[in-house]
């Protein structure tokens, strides 16, 4: 049964005025945290908002000890090839959120790019920053007063967001004349939970850091409230055909050494075929300012 959208006045426009129904009670960290969804199913959001303290966070990659697993993926070059024509001009780059600096490095070997920046406020991976001593960094926007950039990325930040109109017209202030914001989220159109459908990746999908979830139509719906036009939507296969065996097969995250020798081969076109029918687990979206300024 629909809920009435008035309890849930505190979401961000658009979906404050959208009508929500309960989607599963209980997540992966929490069993006391609800999750409600929209009607057509592209924008989804816990209840209660939980408080997470980030200067003290531990990454649920971490937590499960599979840094190994994931760092395999190559995720970094992956997301590099979707988006590398974007960085062709650029002279300036900020990524908010930058963790270790790990794609600020990559495309640094790759890109003809002058200035790199972060905003960042994890300690515990900033001595890996420092190593990259053409690296600015910032901690807060405060500290960024007065500069612009060609380009402002966030990758897998905004999700952490409880006020993402906000956040993003913090983000609009840095750009220069032109520039182009770069936006990563995890997706709804996540292929274990909405092709395979797999209750137990339901459970694990939804997480107490990320307070509101979308995919690439829910996500433009918000750029366009905080003023900006999306002029691309960029479907993201991170994880791969071994990772998704293990949850078919196991419903556990990670992989399997063995499906990985099978399978290695198949990666590539398993993720192109994933993402040509709509199914990614996460999305990209490229924009710019609704207004140019004078």
């Amino acid at each position: 049964m629909p809920i009435p959208n008035k309890l849930f006045s505190k979401l961000p426009k658009p979906f404050s005025e959208e009508p929500m129904s309960l989607l599963r009670k209980g997540i992966y960290d929490d069993p006391n945290i609800e999750v409600f969804i929209n009607k057509d199913r592209t924008f989804a959001f816990l209840e209660p908002f939980p408080k997470i303290d980030y200067l003290n966070y531990t990454p649920r990659v971490k937590q499960l000890d599979l840094d190994s697993y994931k760092s395999n993926l190559n995720i970094y070059k992956l997301r590099f090839e979707k988006i590398k024509n974007l960085f062709d001009d650029a002279s300036s780059i900020i990524e908010i959120g930058a963790g270790d600096g790990s794609f600020l490095n990559y495309i640094s070997e790759k890109c003809n790019i002058n200035e790199y920046a972060c905003l960042e406020i994890d300690k515990s991976t900033k001595s890996i920053r420092d190593k990259n001593k053409n690296l600015r960094q910032y901690v807060s926007f405060d500290q960024i007063d007065n500069k612009s950039f060609d380009i402002v990325c966030l990758f897998h930040v905004l999700e952490h967001i409880v006020d993402p109109v906000e956040f993003l017209s913090k983000c609009r202030k840095l750009l220069k004349n032109n520039g182009k914001l770069i936006i990563e989220v995890p997706s709804l159109n996540d292929p274990l939970l909405d092709l395979y459908k797999i209750s137990e990746y339901e459970k694990f999908f939804f997480q107490k850091q990320h307070p509101y979830t979308y995919n690439g139509k829910s996500l433009s719906k918000l750029l366009e409230v905080a003023d900006f036009i999306v002029k691309n939507l960029i479907p993201h296969q991170r994880y791969d055909l071994e990772n998704h065996l293990k949850w078919l097969s196991d419903g556990l995250p990670g992989g399997d050494a063995a499906y990985s020798e099978i399978f290695q081969s198949l990666n590539n076109t398993y993720r192109t075929c994933l993402e040509k029918n709509g199914y990614s687990d996460a999305v990209i979206a490229v924009a710019v300012e609704a207004e140019i300024r004078d």
